[in-house]
């Protein structure tokens, strides 16, 4: 999985955020960036999960599953309700769905699906909402035995 390519294709497809799309390792590094322009997005990797697949022969083979977090910020507009954030994030949901589910780039073995979603954090200022997303890839590897011990 190539985490530029989920950046690039929120960028091309996601029209909402005008090119404010971005990596980040981990959610501390977003919390430094709070002044930047809204709506933005940031592309998180979150976990590796590999089937336990004995290997044959000479080859060793597994289908990995990763979950990617989109982490949606929107200004978070102060009413009674909420309801006015919730309105905010219509949007840009409606575009990061329609960007990724059903996507599938050169590394994935089945298109990208759609797991879950939460909020993340708010405060007067902002609100932060995870997305998270799906994918697969089937993993191939040549098995090089072990050297033999030479005495």
């Amino acid at each position: 999985m190539i985490i530029e390519n989920w950046i690039g294709r929120l960028k091309e497809e996601s029209p909402v955020f005008c090119g404010r799309v971005f990596g980040a390792a981990e959610f501390a590094v977003i919390g430094k960036t709070e002044a930047a322009l809204t709506p933005r997005a940031y592309v998180v990797p979150l976990t590796e999960q590999a089937k336990d697949q004995p290997s044959v022969g000479k080859r060793y083979s597994d289908d990995i599953t990763y979950t990617v977090g989109i982490v949606a910020v929107v200004k978070n507009v102060a009413d009674a309700t909420g309801e006015a954030a919730h309105k905010a994030l219509k949007p840009v949901r409606l575009d990061i769905m329609q960007a990724l589910c059903g996507w599938k780039d050169e590394t994935m073995s089945y298109p990208v699906a759609y797991r879950s979603g939460r909020l993340l954090s708010f405060n007067n200022q902002l609100l932060h909402f995870g997305y998270i997303f799906s994918a697969h890839e089937s993993l191939s590897l040549r098995v090089i035995p072990p050297k033999q011990a030479t005495i």
